[in-house]
């Protein structure tokens, strides 16, 4: 079965179009209804992608579940995802990141530097889950960290680890690294 992950689309992705109507999101909110099958008709077909995903993993910390009608909203979406994840990335990177977190402060690429000296930040649209007290984040290689605000240098987040997102292995150009949130595509800080 291929990825569900959701990725762009283009001449330079080796995709279909048949395979870009199914997998490429404007917001996290979307995607979700999609993963469990568009319920609420807003994707043709209705046919669920993932059988061991339901409404409830969406929730939680104060986020409130919709229904199981399917009328999942932004406002019932814990979640923020990451778009264009490859193998070939660092594990610390992170897929999946509660909406409390300012998207455009994630990293697509690190240095020595930029790990000692940038911070996420907490994103002023979403007082839940958690509000600015801490954060969730799951990360590409499996593991979940769940940190306190005092965590959030790109150091601790990263696992001090450098990378490029934006280059494959080999050098080749790479579909960028970009994060969406219940609402919206947002492009991480470098």
């Amino acid at each position: 079965m291929p990825s569900l992950w959701p990725r762009d689309f283009g001449p330079n992705a080796g995709t279909n179009g048949q395979a870009a109507v199914r997998i490429d999101f404007k917001n996290s909110t979307d995607y979700f209804k999609w993963l469990l099958g568009g319920h609420d008709g807003a994707v043709p077909g209705w046919m669920p992608q993932s059988r061991e995903l339901d409404y409830r993993k969406l929730t939680g910390a104060s986020v409130v579940s919709c229904s199981t009608n399917g009328s999942l909203t932004a406002e019932n979406n814990l979640w923020t995802v990451a778009v264009n994840v490859r193998d070939d990335m660092d594990d610390s990177i992170p897929i999946l990141i509660t909406r409390n977190i300012d998207a455009s402060s994630l990293a697509s690429r690190t240095t020595e530097q930029s790990l000692k000296a940038k911070s996420l930040r907490f994103d002023p649209a979403w007082k839940t889950p958690f509000g600015r007290k801490g954060f969730v984040l799951i990360r590409k290689g499996g593991a979940i960290f769940k940190a306190r605000s005092k965590y959030m240098t790109w150091g601790i987040v990263y696992q001090n680890q450098v990378f490029d997102t934006s280059r494959s292995p080999d050098g080749r150009v790479a579909p960028p690294l970009k994060y969406l949130t219940p609402t919206r595509e947002v492009m991480p800080g470098e």
